[in-house]
């Protein structure tokens, strides 16, 4: 009878430990925990564009080259004024020239070394506009690269948001395929189901398994295209590979955020205010300037220097002097086989043909700016079209798998609806996207004011 008593005791002794860990796991490792946490990186619209303008080389690249143009034009501007220099010369000769005295002694002209030193100041001071018009080339060359540069930082946004968006687009179709992928999976396996009870073919279990294979394949294809529109994104942010998880912001709210501020957004259509083709007036300004310049080369140039120097020796005295001099030059081309002449009307026929370019590039502009917005007013008048398409098709392949249960259908229809449905969803997802590019385009193609 003790011995029967004991043993619960014993028992419960012997769990007591077991309970003791599993108590204690529970606050170790509580059972809502995750089993991995997997860090995300946030990546908006306007990071992205902050992150490409940032490290892009191609815009840096065209940004130094505006630079240098400054440095330039500064350079340039210089040789409006005076130019102050310092100077120092050294001559030594062996013989020294002399004259002879009639008692037979020869007085020397000068010494065997003789040295000058002193500020040299020089200016043309008369050119007919030859530096100036040099000077106002360079600086129309100067606001041609700064129009360089925001064209290209124009279209460096519109190469990262075209990526951006397709990557969003690949992240929803793939999202689509997945939610397609999962109802077939479950109606495959009421299909089975349906199979081991009687009420449903071998046909229909094979033609639904077929289509979970064909989902399935779609899905992988999908994710590989958004692993490729990642890789683009990433490239152009001037990100590597990152450990995180990438989140992009949603379809949704790019539509909402973008067409709003496009539709806030005052886009002009003279696309004279363009800053690639500013850039080509500017470019057209600067040769027609240089060909005045050149062409003023046929005038007479005026240049003045003057000098202060100590001087050794002062001619036949040996001793140092503090010597002044004043000199005006003036210079008249005669005769160069008309080497002027022929510059300046390159420069000229270079302006020109420049000209004409702007001419061109602006009547392809307008003609862009036309085209897309036809297309953006043919989108948005699709998207209500999808809206209901895909309203109407989700509706109606809920319906006929209904039927179908029922026994009322074939599951050939309930495929067909499934993929309409489907189909539907990805067009929908297209549109919103190309409307978003046409957005982006026109804001690449005109002038904000």
């Amino acid at each position: 009878m003790l011995s029967t008593e004991r043993e619960p005791c014993m028992i419960r002794f012997a769990l007591l430990p077991l309970f003791i860990i599993f108590v204690g796991s529970a606050f170790v490792f509580p059972a809502w925990a995750p089993a991995a946490f997997t860090p995300v990186l946030e990546l908006s619209l306007k990071q992205a564009e902050q992150a490409a303008t940032a490290s892009s080389g191609q815009l840096q690249a065209v940004e130094s080259e505006r630079d240098a143009q400054a440095e330039r034009t500064t350079a340039q501007y210089s040789l409006l004024w005076p130019k102050l220099s310092f100077e120092a010369s050294y001559r030594y000769q062996t013989d020294v020239a002399s004259i002879p005295q009639p008692s037979g002694a020869r007085i020397p002209l000068g010494d065997h070394g003789s040295y000058s030193i002193g500020p040299v100041l020089n200016w043309t001071v008369v050119d007919f506009g030859s530096s100036r018009e040099a000077w106002n080339s360079s600086k129309s060359v100067l606001a041609a690269k700064g129009m360089d540069s925001a064209a290209a930082k124009k279209q460096l946004l519109y190469q990262l948001r075209a990526v951006y968006f397709r990557t969003v687009l690949s992240s929803a179709q793939m999202k689509l395929v997945q939610d397609s992928l999962k109802l077939a999976e479950a109606q495959y396996k009421d299909i089975r189901n349906r199979r081991s009870a009687g009420s449903s073919s071998q046909i229909d279990a094979l033609s639904s398994h077929k289509e979970v294979l064909s989902l399935q394949r779609e899905f992988r294809q999908a994710r590989s295209d958004l692993s490729q529109s990642t890789r683009d994104l990433l490239s152009l942010v001037n990100l590597e590979d990152p450990t995180e998880s990438i989140r992009l912001e949603s379809l949704s709210d790019l539509s909402a955020q973008f067409q709003t501020s496009s539709a806030n957004r005052v886009v002009t259509a003279d696309t004279a205010a363009h800053p690639r083709i500013q850039a080509l007036a500017f470019q057209a300004e600067a040769q027609s300037q240089a060909a005045s310049g050149i062409r003023a080369g046929l005038l007479p140039r005026i240049h003045l220097s003057a000098k202060a120097s100590y001087d050794y020796p002062n001619g036949p005295v040996l001793e140092r002097i503090q010597q002044n001099t004043v000199g005006v030059n003036l210079s008249l081309p005669l005769f160069e086989l008309s080497r002027t002449r022929a510059e300046a009307a390159e420069k000229s026929a270079l302006a020109q043909a420049t000209e004409f370019r702007r001419i061109q590039a602006q009547v392809d502009l307008a003609r862009d700016v036309v085209k897309a917005k036809d297309l953006l007013e043919s989108l948005r008048e699709q998207k209500d079209i999808l809206t209901t398409t895909t309203q109407e098709t989700a509706e109606l392949a809920a319906l006929v798998y209904e039927s179908y249960k029922a026994g009322r259908s074939g599951y050939l229809e309930v495929q067909s609806a499934n993929l309409r449905a489907l189909d539907a969803r990805v067009q929908a997802a297209r549109n919103e996207v190309q409307i978003l590019m046409q957005l982006a385009l026109l804001e690449n193609l005109t002038d904000e004011k």
